[in-house]
């Protein structure tokens, strides 16, 4: 499941902005469990990482600002599940 769709590099000298947003732990502990269990809903992380639905909510906007995070497809236009992009996050150093 290695495949180049799966995968983003990022360029630091480029995507400065995009590795800030992975400094935050819980934007890494958000991002991880979406890798790992699937699509979640914010509330549904809150409850996995002891985080508030709101600190959740923020921390994926900001992830999905960055396309590290996207909306599922979903049936209940009442609540909004967060998926990952891709399966693995990288960085070149390659200028």
């Amino acid at each position: 499941m290695d495949s180049e769709d799966s995968r983003r590099v990022l360029d630091p000298a480029q995507d400065g902005a995009a590795l800030k947003a992975l400094t935050h732990p819980l934007r890494l502990t958000l991002l991880g469990l979406l890798r790992q269990h699937g699509p979640a809903t914010a509330s549904e992380l809150a409850v996995r990482t002891g985080e508030s639905s709101a600190s959740t909510s923020y921390h994926l906007r900001v992830l999905a600002k960055y396309a590290f995070v996207a909306e599922a497809d979903h049936r209940d236009s009442r609540e909004r599940r967060w998926k990952s992009v891709h399966d693995v996050t990288s960085w070149s150093n390659e200028a």
